[in-house]
C-alpha cells in the first residue's frame, strides 16, 4: 500500500458512497486509478465490507459484557469463540488481557430483555466462573474508521 492507498482509505472510511470522482479530486488520481485501486484494496482483504452505521440509542441498549471463565484451555476458547460468533445480539466480541477472557459489546432493544438473554446465552454456562456487565447511558466518541498510519494530504 502507498500513500494513494492509505489516503483513499480515510476517505472511503468516513464515507464509503463517494463517487470515484470526488475521491480522485480528493488525492490527486484519475476516477479509474481510484476504481483500480478500491477494487484491489477489496480483493486483498484490506476492505472487508460497507455498511450503514445504525445509532444504537435509537433502537435498544448497549451492553458491555466481561466474561471471564473458570477453565482456560484451547476447546474452551474455541467453544466460546464459535458461541458469541454466533449470538445476533452480540455485536463484538474480543478475547483479552486481564481480569476477564471475553469482552462482549451486545445489543438489546430493552433493558427488561437482559435477564432473559443472559440466562440463556451466558449464566447456563458451568464453565463461566463471571459475568460483569456495564450499561452504556451515553456515547463520547464512536469511530469506525482505522488509522492507516499515514496522514492523508489534500
Amino acid at each position: 500500500m502507498d500513500q494513494f492507498d492509505h489516503a483513499i482509505l480515510q476517505i472511503v472510511q468516513e464515507d464509503s458512497s463517494r463517487g470515484y470522482e470526488a475521491i480522485a479530486e480528493q488525492v490527486g488520481l484519475s476516477a479509474s486509478a481510484v476504481r483500480r485501486r478500491l477494487v484491489n484494496l477489496k480483493r486483498s482483504g484490506v476492505i472487508v465490507a460497507e455498511r450503514a452505521i445504525v445509532d444504537p440509542s435509537r433502537i435498544g441498549v448497549t451492553l458491555i459484557v466481561s466474561v471471564t471463565l473458570a477453565k482456560e484451555d484451547t476447546p474452551t476458547y474455541r467453544r466460546f469463540k464459535v458461541k458469541f460468533a454466533g449470538v445476533p445480539e452480540i455485536a463484538q466480541c474480543y478475547i483479552v488481557t486481564g481480569q476477564a477472557d471475553f469482552i462482549l459489546v451486545a445489543h438489546l432493544s430493552k433493558m427488561e430483555d437482559y435477564e432473559a438473554w443472559l440466562d440463556e446465552h451466558l449464566l447456563c454456562e458451568p464453565v463461566i466462573k463471571r459475568v460483569k456487565t456495564n450499561v452504556v447511558y451515553s456515547r463520547v466518541k464512536f469511530e469506525t474508521a482505522i488509522s492507516t498510519g499515514r496522514a492523508t494530504e489534500s
